[in-house]
């Protein structure tokens, strides 16, 4: 099966989810967005501000052709945006599976900390655009898709089971 990717939009689960199911299944874990932030020492916010989204972009696929290539059986929490790229599609596509996570945009706007996330500082309405925008790519560039609409503990089992892990 190789590396499982987790797509979807910023406060979906995939990072909760990922990091259970890794421990779960014994597997390695990496979070792509706190990989960038750690070896940039800077948080993402200032990234934006400082090279912009095609800067940060860059930096994003590099982590990803990293990754692809150092693992061979981890999860991988993926930045929202990361589906934006064909190249990030065919690396994730030819190192692994791709689970889309699901999750009602109500519920991730109602909770997502729109200071820490620089896609969405224009306001909390804007991230039912960037989904909008984005939902398209999220479908078509998935293998799996998984409904997070209960608890942590329930996509967890449903993504083990989901890909037999």
């Amino acid at each position: 099966m190789g590396n499982v990717y987790l797509t979807g939009m910023m406060g979906c689960g995939k990072t909760a989810i990922g990091r259970k199911a890794a421990k779960k299944t014994e597997r390695r874990f990496w979070d792509i967005d706190a990989r960038i932030e750690k070896e940039a020492g800077s948080t993402i916010t200032r990234i934006f501000e400082e090279l912009g989204e095609s800067g940060f972009r860059k930096m994003e696929t590099d982590m990803l052709r990293r990754i692809a290539k150092e693992e061979t059986n981890a999860i991988i929490s993926c930045g929202g945006g990361i589906i934006l790229s064909d190249e990030n599609i065919r690396l994730m596509k030819s190192s692994g599976t791709i689970v889309y996570i699901e999750r009602d945009i109500a519920v991730i706007a109602g909770k997502v900390d729109i200071k820490n996330r620089p896609v969405l500082q224009r306001d909390r309405d804007n991230i039912k655009k960037v989904f909008e925008s984005r939902k398209q790519r999220y479908e078509s560039s998935c293998d799996h898709k998984l409904l997070n609409d209960a608890t942590i503990e329930k996509a967890v089992d449903s993504l083990i089971a989901l890909l037999k892990l």
